[in-house]
């Protein structure tokens, strides 16, 4: 059962502090969905931002497609900027990212365990792009997202940390 963005919603929900939340493409169900989910509504000609709206709230979703990673983040934008576009161009980004996050999790690396990585804000002036993290795990039986301190939690905060702002 993978996550749903109402999943990672409740994640930022949960943990207000921390403004994105960051999780394999592969995990996210939305993106798997043909045709898309109307609720992504792309932002950019790359096919590399989507406005999300859930419970009349906007996210910007966007898609990492060489790191296999998707940021779903709390600064969406207004409605009026967004253009309805679903192309072959965004729909090929999306399977890069998906194939991607296949290939950083190897063959049943994680056993079928949804992880997240919260993301903050910067650390320091000095720190460059460094940004507070918190790594999490979906626990399914629960429906609910905890903290996670096991022994990927250093593989993890690498595959799924990206740059952006």
């Amino acid at each position: 059962m993978p996550l749903n963005l109402s999943n990672l919603v409740a994640a930022l929900n949960q943990f207000p502090a921390y403004h994105a939340i960051d999780v394999f493409a592969d995990d996210l169900a939305e993106l798997q969905q043909w045709p898309v989910s109307p609720n992504l509504q792309q932002l950019d000609a790359q096919g590399r931002s989507f406005l999300v709206t859930y419970q009349g709230k906007s996210f910007r979703l966007e898609i990492f497609p060489a790191r296999g990673v998707v940021r779903l983040s709390k600064d969406g934008v207004p409605p009026a900027t967004t253009r309805a576009v679903w192309d072959g161009l965004a729909g090929g980004l999306v399977q890069e990212a998906i194939a991607a996050a296949r290939k950083q999790k190897g063959d049943g690396l994680l056993g079928g365990v949804l992880l997240g990585l919260l993301v903050g804000a910067l650390l320091g002036g000095a720190a460059g792009d460094a940004r507070r993290v918190f790594a999490l795990t979906y626990d399914r039986a629960s429906g609910q997202w905890r903290a996670y301190d096991g022994g990927l939690l250093r593989w993890m905060k690498a595959q799924l940390a990206v740059n952006a702002g």
